[in-house]
């Protein structure tokens, strides 16, 4: 089954499997009753994710109506979730998530991605 693409901030396509990077953790690209996102093995980290909202979403207008608006899962959070509370403007483009390069090219040195 396929699911809609959803890129990272670098216009990445995220796919199940690939690491990413929200605020410094990692987690993995995952599928979660039916959802498209990122799980943590860990825990989601809620507290901090809910603390870069002010950062990161200057009009107070928007951050009042729509966030914090989570469904707390423990170990999974949605591109939709992030992507809503973040006020992300670029249709499927999550900003506020990087994909990790699976290593480095032993010839020029730049990132590899998958």
């Amino acid at each position: 089954m396929r699911y809609a693409i959803v890129s990272d901030k670098n216009i990445e396509n995220l796919d199940v499997g690939d690491k990413v990077s929200l605020f410094g953790k990692i987690g993995t690209v995952a599928v979660d009753s039916g959802a498209y996102g990122i799980y943590f093995k860990d825990g989601v980290p809620w507290e901090l994710i809910k603390s870069k909202i002010p950062e990161i979403v200057k009009d107070e207008k928007i951050r009042n109506e729509r966030t914090p608006k989570f469904c707390y899962c423990d170990t999974f959070v949605s591109f939709f979730e992030l992507m809503w509370n973040f006020n992300c403007t670029t249709e499927d483009v999550c900003d506020v998530v990087e994909k990790l390069p699976i290593g480095t090219c032993h010839i020029c040195g730049s990132p590899v991605f998958y």
